[in-house]
């Protein structure tokens, strides 16, 4: 096995070693295949406020030129800006050169592989549907039954108030309702971010005396992901009780509204029956959905078709009032049984 002493720290055996490896290519018969279709990877990512992301990748097989356009798993650029580790500008990269992309639609992952695409189009839709494949292929997180998960995205102008926003979040106490917060940062929200919270389901993005950029904003519409934006701690807390409450799990409970005992059954026809009763609680109106118990345990329902006192129609009896009422139920009622009328209510 070939092999040679080098060092980082003076240079020594640098160009030995690549003598080494063009030797070992030579000898191999490795070629790189330049008129094949563009891959690489990518081996490191920058952020700058004036430039925005950059990539510096490897060319692993295929040759880039300037009117092309890449992609990185979510992330895509136009290849308008390429250089060098110098910095010069470059109008085509061969195989085996590293490159620096700039001009990032969204931060491509170190790690990424990279591929080229037709248009603007076929990137934008690239990016988006390995958000998608993300996005159903990630394991649904296990939460207590019946609880709903709000994903929140937070960015903020300084450090100090991404911290208030945070603490805001977590005076939040919901016994069915949890947030999550996928990602916090300083600075306006960028496309990344959108993209971030488009992982989740119904998301959200809180924006706090920062702006969104165009790219990001047409990303959000495209992708659905909702974005606030506010100036006021206090009232970006009042907005999220509304939040909370709109999100929050509706449970549908029966609450009772009346109660009465059945003292006579006048007459039984298939599901038609005519009985008598007292009201014990509440108030019983026609149309109304009852149960019908039998020593204070559940047998059947039915509804209130009409009723009647001293053979005069009536829109409701009241507590200690008798009654008359035509009853639609398939279970046949006994004297001594009970209605109970109830109404469905929603919280």
């Amino acid at each position: 096995m070939p092999w040679t002493a080098i060092s980082a720290k003076t240079g020594e055996g640098i160009n030995e070693l690549l003598d080494l490896v063009l030797l070992a290519a030579n000898i191999r018969g490795l070629k790189s295949e330049s008129a094949k279709a563009v891959s690489g990877m990518i081996i490191e990512v920058n952020h700058n406020a004036k430039r925005g992301s950059s990539a510096t990748a490897i060319i692993k097989e295929g040759t880039l030129k300037k009117s092309d356009f890449v992609v990185a798993e979510n992330a895509y650029s136009p290849l308008r800006v390429m250089e060098n580790f110098r910095g010069e500008s470059l109008d085509e990269v061969r195989p085996g050169q590293p490159i620096r992309i700039i001009g990032w639609h969204g931060e491509p992952r170190i790690g990424a592989e990279l591929n080229i695409a037709k248009n603007k189009k076929e990137a934008e839709k690239r990016a988006e549907n390995f958000l998608i494949k993300l996005k159903t292929a990630m394991p649904q997180e296990k939460n207590p039954e019946g609880t709903t998960i709000a994903p929140i995205v937070i960015k903020a102008d300084v450090a100090g108030s991404l911290e208030a926003i945070t603490h805001e979040l977590e005076k939040i106490k919901e016994e069915k309702l949890k947030i999550k917060v996928l990602a916090g940062g300083v600075g306006e929200i960028t496309e990344g971010d959108v993209k971030t919270a488009a992982t989740a389901d119904k998301p959200l993005i809180i924006g706090f005396n920062v702006k969104i950029d165009a790219t990001a904003k047409a990303a959000a519409e495209r992708l659905g992901v909702q974005v606030e934006f506010f100036d006021i701690i206090y009232k970006l807390g009042e907005w999220l009780e509304t939040f909370i409450a709109a999100r929050r799990p509706k449970v549908t409970t029966e609450e009772m509204t009346g109660r009465a005992k059945i003292l006579k059954i006048f007459s039984q026809n298939k599901d038609k029956q005519i009985i008598g009763g007292r009201v014990e609680e509440g108030v019983l109106t026609p149309g109304a959905i009852v149960k019908i118990l039998r020593r204070e345990t559940e047998i059947g329902r039915g509804k209130i078709r009409g009723m009647q006192q001293q053979k005069v129609v009536i829109q409701e009896a009241k507590k200690d009032s008798e009654f008359g009422a035509l009853v639609e139920a398939k279970i046949e009622i006994a004297t001594g049984d009970r209605l109970e009328a109830f109404n469905l209510v929603t919280k």
